[in-house]
Order: C-alpha cells, then sequence, then structure tokens
C-alpha cells in the first residue's frame, strides 16, 4: 500500500469520520475509508494510506542540507533535522517529505564560524 501525504484528510465514504484509506472495497469499487470501515469494508489489496502532511516537492533536484551543528543537518524543504557524522558526504532522501538532499563535509576552521 502507498503512502500519499495530504494537507487535508478526505471524509469517509461510508460515516462522517476522516479517512485514512484509499482501497477498493470487498463489493468491488474504490472508497475513502477511515481504519473501522476499512477494517469492514476494505478488499486488503492495493490502495493509498493517507497521512496528514505537506507535500514533498517534485524530486527533481537534490538540494543541500544546512548544518545546524557539526553533526546535525535539516532538510531545506521541510526543515527535519537529521544527524549526521562530522565528515558526511552523501545524499539522502529525507524520512519527513522524501525529498532527496545532499550533506556535505563539515570543516570548522579556527577563524571560521560558518560550516
Amino acid at each position: 500500500m502507498k503512502t500519499v501525504r495530504k494537507t487535508e484528510l478526505p471524509k469517509c465514504d461510508f460515516c462522517p469520520e476522516k479517512a485514512e484509506y484509499d482501497n477498493p472495497t470487498v463489493q468491488g469499487p474504490w472508497a475513502n475509508m477511515c481504519p473501522a470501515c476499512y477494517g469492514k469494508y476494505g478488499s486488503g489489496s492495493i490502495g493509498f494510506r493517507f497521512i496528514l502532511g505537506v507535500a514533498a516537492p517534485k524530486k527533481d533536484k537534490v538540494r543541500i542540507a544546512p548544518r545546524v551543528d557539526e553533526d546535525e543537518c535539516v532538510c531545506p524543504n521541510c526543515g527535519e533535522s537529521r544527524t549526521v557524522e562530522p565528515d558526511a558526504n552523501y545524499e539522502f532522501d529525507c524520512e519527513g517529505c522524501g525529498q532527496r538532499c545532499k550533506v556535505r563535509t563539515c570543516w570548522r576552521g579556527s577563524d571560521d564560524e560558518d560550516f
């Protein structure tokens, strides 16, 4: 089942609750379902799970994740913090938004306060 970020959860097609799933029903047609209705009517096969959050930007550009500290950087898209090694030099997928980011080696000189 694929996870989809939504800024607002849709209403369940079977009750007034917020839907967390978009899935085929046991009757055949797809429906937005809350967890209780998904347990009753969901087919349990393919589908989508909704979570609240800001949609990730398009993955066409890898951005550099600025460092907050020698061993921490933040995603330039969603601001989620990540622990990194001081000599880190690699790309990663942010756990918060899924966007690809780069972290670069941090060499702190005696006169250089920026890293």
